[in-house]
């Protein structure tokens, strides 16, 4: 939503910059002319008709209001991003090391959740400080450093950075699963119909190959 309530009496001590609020007071118009002519004078609490538009301040001395001075400063909307739920990532670690290498952009567009790619920008980091500071990103490519590891992320407004919001996901790198191939299977068939009765779960041990059998399911 580009419009926004700004209160604008939260301007006035900035704008009297010392100067004694018994003494002088301010007011608020949508031109320099307006400010000049004491006409059309902005509420308090104001609405902004576009994202960016510039206010003027007209300050002047109660007791002869023809002492006066006018400045300005703008209003800005700056469009903020939209958390969405992010999914963990789970691989299966092949080579048993506990690593693996991540590209963390192919989370950029689950993040963005259909935002747009020009107004915001996806940065990684693994811890929320630095998410919050927006200091030392990390990735694209980036190496777990233990088997389950949270990141963060930082969606910014790529013109307004400091319009930001954060979030995280876990990274899961879990021991792969290899099948190893077991002797075959015999029996002698005493009734020679073809047929027999096979233990599969005999071979378990050796399909498992030293795997823990708590950790792997054979069937």
């Amino acid at each position: 939503d580009p419009v926004y309530g700004f209160d604008l009496r939260t301007k006035d001590t900035e704008v009297l910059g010392g100067q004694s609020a018994t003494e002088f007071s301010v007011n608020y118009y949508p031109t320099h002319l307006d400010a000049e002519n004491n006409i059309n004078k902005l509420p308090d609490v104001y609405t902004n008709t576009s994202p960016t538009e510039t206010v003027f301040a007209k300050i002047y001395n109660r007791g002869s209001a023809t002492c006066n001075d006018i400045t300005n400063f703008d209003l800005i909307v700056k469009q903020a991003p939209i958390l969405n739920t992010v999914t963990d990532w789970s691989i299966c670690d092949i080579d048993m090391d506990g690593q693996y290498d991540f590209d963390l952009s192919q989370k950029d567009f689950e993040i963005l959740g259909g935002q747009n790619a020009i107004t915001f920008t996806v940065h990684y980091f693994t811890n929320q400080s630095d998410a919050d500071n927006n200091t030392n990103a990390i990735g694209p490519n980036y190496t777990n450093i233990v088997s389950t590891q949270t990141i963060f992320f930082r969606i910014d407004n790529t013109d307004h950075p400091d319009c930001y919001g954060t979030g995280s996901f876990q990274l899961e790198v879990t021991n792969g699963v290899v099948a190893h191939a077991p002797i075959a299977m015999e029996t002698c068939d005493d009734d020679n119909d073809g047929t027999g009765i096979f233990d599969l779960t005999t071979t378990n041990n050796a399909i498992l190959g030293g795997q823990s059998p708590t950790s792997f399911e054979i069937s």
